[in-house]
């Protein structure tokens, strides 16, 4: 209840009432709506990350019962593209704002993981990653695509079995800058992005396309894949 008061003169009164009960019933419903569509939006993006992690497990139990070499390591490789977009789930679920990633943490996260797919390998990685929240339409693809140059890179660009792979990231005015290079064995002259790069370039291609962006390949002195797009704005949840 709001009283307004009003002195007219000096003998007039005169009081006005409003009754807000409806208004404060509507505002704690309302606050009610909203907190259950955040648990119930928390429990999606952890049942999906959930569901992901049962199919790398499946392909994994499949993986170990393949003779042929190729395609194990090709379900392998399925199972690191399927990790990297659980990943993303599972950041959003834990983070206080679902509208968007902190995507340097999950590229550290990420590329731990990577790593640790090639034990036996002396690969150093360096970063340069700035802090870039991203939006969960953007985070997948461009997590994708970083995991491809990375595992291209580890599967590929060091015969001898040690190296070195950089990794940047940084906001250019309304875009988003990511670099991944090695300095590994690069490719031959005649390579074509578009026809030679089997399935992870075609990935990288589709994605980057997706993204509404453009990837540069240039393997003159390694491989070094730059991809740069247009920021999605990210809304605060009101």
């Amino acid at each position: 209840m709001i009283t307004d008061t009003v002195w007219e003169g000096r003998e007039s009164l005169l009081i006005r009432l409003h009754d807000i009960t409806r208004l404060r019933e509507y505002e704690e419903s309302l606050r009610r709506s909203l907190d259950e569509k955040d648990v119930m939006l928390r429990e999606i993006h952890h049942r999906v990350k959930n569901n992901l992690q049962i199919i790398s497990s499946l392909l994994n139990l499949q993986r170990y019962h393949l003779e042929d070499g190729r395609a194990a390591e090709a379900l392998r490789d399925s199972v690191t593209r399927i990790k990297s977009m659980a990943m993303i789930h599972e950041k959003i679920y834990q983070t206080e704002n679902m509208a968007h990633v902190n995507f340097r943490e999950y590229l550290e996260n990420l590329l731990s993981e990577l790593r640790s797919n090639y034990p036996s390998m002396d690969i150093r990685f360096q970063f340069k990653l700035e802090d870039v929240d991203l939006s969960i339409n953007q985070a997948i693809p461009c997590g994708l695509i970083v995991n491809e140059a990375v595992t291209n890179a580890l599967k590929h660009a060091f015969p001898g079995g040690s190296g070195e792979v950089r990794i940047s990231m940084r906001r250019v005015g309304d875009s988003m800058e990511v670099t991944i290079a090695d300095d590994g064995v690069g490719l031959p002259e005649s390579f074509d992005p578009s026809v030679d790069g089997g399935l992870g370039m075609d990935l990288i291609l589709n994605l980057a396309a997706q993204l509404e962006g453009e990837v540069t390949i240039d393997g003159s002195d390694g491989v070094r894949v730059a991809l740069r797009f247009p920021l999605e704005s990210v809304e605060e949840p009101s």
